[in-house]
Formats: structure tokens, C-alpha cells, sequence
């Protein structure tokens, strides 16, 4: 939605994607996952970043430097005032540098969990466990500080971590298959974001935005578990793949004879 509303030289476009930026960051306040602010504030700060220079370098109209200038300064305020305000009741500011405290709270519960599943990871290294087996097997490796932190009752059936879940369940073999991915992902990505700004195509802002929601969600992975146990997250994901690498001005049709 951000993309689109930097993509668009209308008043009316604009004001509309703003109300759903709007709409969605609240949503993402509200989840309270630092995860997911994590990961959107990198995407933010790239996009933002590239705004700018797209600003300074005189690859925008006009009309689109008045109403970028205007909007930024407008969303930068209004997500300013939104945590002000909900800081009051939810304490969001205490939450997310409690992010970067590792001796205390769930980012300590998180480092116990990585803990243990790396002492997994040593005793399976090739195969691992298998997928799904993590959650039977923890038991085995959890970390008593961990047990005490998190309370006896409180069962751990997923590492808070993708990329050390993969690692677990698959093995060294399955993990080094799951960062190739990755990284061709990254890597072609950052190919068709420059192809698309050489070319001054029109689906410049919108493949931007596609491809900084799937460095969003790679980054939410390392705190949490978007693509080993979420359904939604999962096909949201993909789709984001699908419209990142799909054609400009092309639309496939099978031919049925």
C-alpha cells in the first residue's frame, strides 16, 4: 500500500492508500509483535531511503515531489502520535526496547529456545529430526532456566526462529536447500527492482513494494515462525513471490486445444 501511494500522482489514489497504511499499521500495533515491527521498520527505513533519493535526484515529477514531501511528513506524524498515545496503555516504547534486552523477557525466553535447539541441531546435523518431530523432541534438550522462565505448563512446539527450525527439523542438507532459496530470492529480486528503475516502468513502486514485504517477512523469521506454522502467512508470502517475479506487460494464457 505504501508503494502504490509513492507509485500514484492522484489526490484521491493517495488519500486512499494512506487510510489503508493507516489501517494496517494499527493492525500491526495492536498484535504487539516486535517481530513484526522489526521487520517493518526495515522496510520502512529502505523505502523511505529510496524516496528520498529518488526526491533529490529528479526522477519525480513535480507534483509527485509536493505530494510525496507532503505525505511522508504526514504519515511520519501520525505513526509518531499513534505510539505516543497507545504507549499510555500499552507501553509499546517499553515493549519494543525490551526488544534488544536479552537478559530478561520473552527475548530471553527466545535466546533459551535458540539455545536449546542448537544442542538439537549438533545431535542431528545431516537429516535432523524431521519436519514436525521438533515439538517431540525439545523435551529432551530444554533448557531449565527456560523451564523455570516460561513456567512448567507452558508447552514450546516451535523454535520463534524459521531459519532454526528448518535447521532442526531438516538437517544441515535441508538448511543449506532452504538459505539457497533465500538468497536467489534476495538476490533476483534486487536484480528486477534495479531492471524496473533503469527502465522507468510503471510497476516500479509497485514490485518495490512486493519485494520489501518478502525482506520484511525473512527478517520477522528470525524472531518468530511465519513460514513453519502459519497457514496465512505462508500463502501471503508466495503470492508475494508471484506478484514480485511476474511479468510487466504480460499475461499468460493456457492454450486449450
Amino acid at each position: 500500500m505504501i508503494s502504490l501511494f509513492f507509485e500514484s500522482n492522484n489526490f484521491k489514489e493517495k488519500a486512499i492508500y494512506f487510510g489503508c497504511t493507516f489501517l494496517l499499521f494499527l493492525h500491526l500495533l495492536m498484535t504487539k509483535s516486535r517481530g513484526g515491527w522489526l521487520g517493518f521498520l526495515f522496510e520502512i527505513l529502505i523505502l523511505i531511503s529510496l524516496v528520498i533519493y529518488k526526491y533529490f535526484s529528479g526522477s519525480l515529477s513535480q507534483l509527485s515531489k509536493k505530494l510525496n514531501l507532503k505525505y511522508i511528513l504526514a504519515i511520519l506524524l501520525v505513526v509518531i502520535i499513534i505510539f505516543i498515545l497507545g504507549n499510555f496503555k500499552y507501553s509499546y516504547f517499553d515493549r519494543f526496547i525490551s526488544t534488544f534486552n536479552p537478559s530478561q523477557g520473552t527475548a530471553r525466553f527466545r535466546i533459551l529456545i535458540w539455545q536449546s535447539t542448537l544442542k538439537m541441531i549438533k545431535d542431528h546435523p545431516i537429516l535432523g529430526v524431521g519436519i514436525g518431530n521438533f515439538k517431540q523432541l525439545y523435551p529432551l534438550y530444554r533448557n531449565p532456566e527456560e523451564e523455570i522462565y516460561a513456567g512448567e505448563h507452558v508447552f514450546v512446539h516451535k523454535t520463534h526462529n524459521d531459519y532454526l527450525q528448518f535447521w532442526a527439523e531438516t538437517g544441515s542438507i535441508g538448511f543449506i536447500v532452504y538459505l539457497a532459496f533465500v538468497f536467489s530470492l534476495v538476490w533476483f529480486g534486487i536484480k528486477i527492482i534495479i531492471g524496473e528503475y533503469k527502465t522507468q516502468s510503471s510497476l516500479f513502486w509497485f514490485k518495490l513494494g512486493s519485494f520489501l514485504a518478502i525482506c520484511g517477512t525473512l527478517v520477522h523469521s528470525f524472531f518468530d515462525f511465519n513460514l513453519t506454522f502459519s497457514p496465512a502467512a505462508q500463502t501471503y508470502f508466495f503470492i508475494l513471490i508471484g506478484l514480485l517475479f511476474s511479468s510487466e506487460n504480460k499475461f499468460y494464457k493456457l492454450k486449450i486445444k
